[in-house]
């Protein structure tokens, strides 16, 4: 998996005129004794967000002289890379692809004086879709007109028809010196390029590479010229933080095609953070949510948008998955761990730059309450067991201690919520802990209470899970057996910090008796109405 790369430019100021006015409202999906309120639905009329896409062959090849492209490489060696100009305006950008497949990618925009911004890493995201289309995550590049992109998995040069087609032979000789193709310079490109000359007489079949006729390049804007969204409440009510509705940053609920999977509780948090540009205004944010929110439901085929609540770097709290706050709403946030889980995503990059105070405080307030609500410590840990799939590093049915406030790369394969952001995870935990302590006994909750997640009965291929599924606990006595070449993941915030770490369908677990986890739950006391 590679790790995202930031490479400093210059700060240019964002060129779109503020469209939307942020509306904080109160989603009050909590009430003393045992009324729940539903999230509050007012505002005007939706915002739509403008989307396109191409064919990723359609794009132009420009060899550009930048050694930090790291899907190519880290020489100094010039790279290829696909450039997109459109006529309208976008400030989001992603690839797509169908099935499972090794693509990163980064991508760049050029300003409104010519300059090109830094490179971000757009990494594959780890949810299945009905429809068998998968891809990056959605990235804010800020508004532009024109993107270069850098991929490896991917042949960007492509061989032209009109050229001599080479026959790939049952075992390909090691290549020597005199074959490999050269640039203008006649210095051979750098090994990991793929592929880099120009010369197409030159150019060798490369094994397992995607054509870039099987991606698309998608564009999305999420603002809305000359709308705007009416405020409504700004009242706080019951602990809960103040939350700009689905109705207040403009979702358009056709867009949405079932209604929300609700699990019988939540008994654990997840955080994420979306990458991209951190260059965005308090006016733009909202049309942020709405492009994750275009790109999740429609282009990925979630129905939705994918995490339960997302959190500007001015602490402004977005209502995200349909079904109210105050319900336990399976997201599509964390391949393998969505059941019994809530998503709360940091709206930025977070690999190198530490998230806004604000940030933190609004996460870990909003935290805080939903542990309230739920019936669990915010800095205690818990048992879940994996809904497996390829996008976790846990087999089916492997059943893991993790925090009841864990980060996605706990249980994912990816980088994510980035260096910076997992690094304050122990601050998220103690703001949480703060606002549950204070809301301690005042509360109500018609969650079931008991911890965890479901342990599942079958594996995905019917079988029992004693029988074959994975059943290490991730505890110092009793650890799981790990893949060749071991390695060990450490899960911050829990008394049991090694877990095996497997690549997707390398994981060859033996039959273990599964470990049962005894773990103290905060208590939290129910009233009546009288």
């Amino acid at each position: 998996m590679q790790h995202r790369r930031h490479l400093i430019a210059p700060r240019r100021t964002p060129t779109l005129a503020a469209a939307l006015t942020t509306s904080l409202v109160v989603a009050a999906a909590l009430g003393i004794g045992t009324g729940i309120l539903p999230t509050d639905v007012t505002g005007s009329a939706p915002v739509a967000a403008a989307q396109s896409s191409v064919s990723f062959a359609e794009g132009t090849n420009v060899v550009v002289d930048d050694p930090a492209i790291a899907t190519q490489g880290e020489g100094e060696a010039s790279r290829t890379v696909k450039e997109f100009g459109r006529d309208d305006l976008f400030s989001m950008f992603a690839l797509t692809w169908n099935g499972e497949r090794d693509i990163a990618a980064f991508v760049r925009a050029q300003a409104t004086d010519g300059t090109w911004g830094p490179w971000y890493s757009a990494e594959p995201l780890d949810e299945p879709s009905p429809t068998g289309t998968t891809g990056t995550e959605l990235i804010y590049v800020e508004p532009t007109h024109r993107v270069q992109v850098s991929v490896s998995g991917v042949d960007v040069v492509g061989v032209p028809t009109d050229a001599p087609q080479a026959e790939t032979p049952a075992e390909a000789p090691a290549p020597v010196e005199s074959e490999q193709p050269t640039t203008s310079e006649g210095t051979a490109p750098h090994p990991t390029g793929v592929p880099l000359p120009t010369n197409y007489g030159d150019i060798k079949p490369v094994a397992e590479v995607a054509d870039a006729t099987d991606l698309e390049a998608v564009f999305i804007d999420g603002n809305a010229p000359g709308g705007g969204i009416a405020p409504t409440a700004d009242t706080e009510t019951y602990g809960m933080p103040e939350v700009v509705s689905r109705a207040g940053w403009g979702a358009d609920e056709s867009l949405r095609c079932q209604d929300p999977t609700v699990d019988d509780r939540v008994s654990a948090l997840t955080i994420h953070h979306t990458a991209g540009s951190n260059n965005y205004t308090p006016q733009q944010a909202p049309g942020v949510v709405r492009g994750i929110y275009q790109y999740h439901a429609q282009t990925l085929g979630w129905c939705d948008i994918g995490y339960n609540a997302l959190v500007d770097k001015y602490g402004t709290i977005y209502e995200g998955r349909y079904g109210g706050l105050h319900q336990a709403v399976q997201g599509a946030h964390a391949g393998g761990f969505n059941q019994n889980t809530w998503g709360i995503s940091m709206m930025g990059n977070y690999e190198s730059l530490t998230p806004p105070q604000e940030t933190l405080d609004a996460v870990g307030r909003l935290a805080g309450w939903r542990a309230a609500l739920a019936g669990f410590d915010p800095t205690g840990s818990d048992t879940h067991y994996s809904e497996g799939t390829s996008f976790t590093k846990y087999a089916y049915g492997t059943e893991v201690t993790l925090p009841n406030i864990f980060a996605h790369r706990d249980v994912g394969l990816t980088t994510c919520p980035g260096d910076a952001g997992y690094a304050q995870m122990d601050t998220i935990r103690a703001i949480a802990k703060e606002t549950y302590d204070s809301l301690a006994g005042t509360l109500s909750t018609t969650e079931a209470t008991t911890s965890g997640n479901t342990a599942p009965t079958t594996t995905a291929a019917g079988q029992a899970v004693g029988e074959t599924s994975a059943t290490a606990s991730a505890t110092p006595e009793a650890p799981a057996a790990a893949t060749e070449p071991s390695e060990t993941a450490t899960i911050p915030g829990t008394n049991n910090t090694t877990e095996p770490m497997r690549e997707p369908g390398t994981a060859e677990v033996p039959s273990a008796t599964t470990p049962t986890a005894e773990i103290a739950q905060p208590m939290v006391t129910e009233t009546t109405e009288a």
